[in-house]
């Protein structure tokens, strides 16, 4: 629900813009796959919606993943990034999910200082 998204957000960071925060809801009203040729300094493999599905709804669904896809360690959700006007402030949420039970989910506030994005606040939203 966008207005309990926009509440934690809000609640959790105290710098965070409007702008950033609309940004980060309007970019995320809908699902995006995300290129398979993108270069982020590890090996990846993408699933698809489906394809997750699939796999996690088997009750033994962390040890078909390592199957599939052996050293995984589990799967990782990144919602699309929201930013201010000056795009120099960002939100990000990342799901990291390593079996049943063992995961965690956080929203995360990144500034562009000196060229670089800098973590700069986080908000833990689930964990198990």
């Amino acid at each position: 629900d966008a207005k309990d998204i926009r509440d934690n957000i809000m609640s959790g960071f105290k710098n965070i813009s409007r702008e950033t925060i609309n940004s980060f809801l309007e970019r995320n009203a809908k699902s995006s796959q995300l290129p398979p040729d993108m270069d982020l300094g590890v090996e990846y493999t993408l699933l698809t919606p489906e394809e997750l599905s699939k796999i996690t709804s088997q009750p033994n669904w962390h040890e078909i993943l390592n199957e599939k896809y052996p050293g995984s360690g589990g799967y990782t959700i990144f919602s699309r990034v929201g930013f201010n006007n000056t795009l120099d402030q960002a939100v990000v949420y990342v799901g990291q999910v390593q079996g049943p039970l063992m995961g965690m989910g956080f929203y995360n506030l990144l500034e562009k200082q000196d060229g670089e994005w800098k973590l700069m606040d986080q908000i833990m939203v689930w964990i198990s």
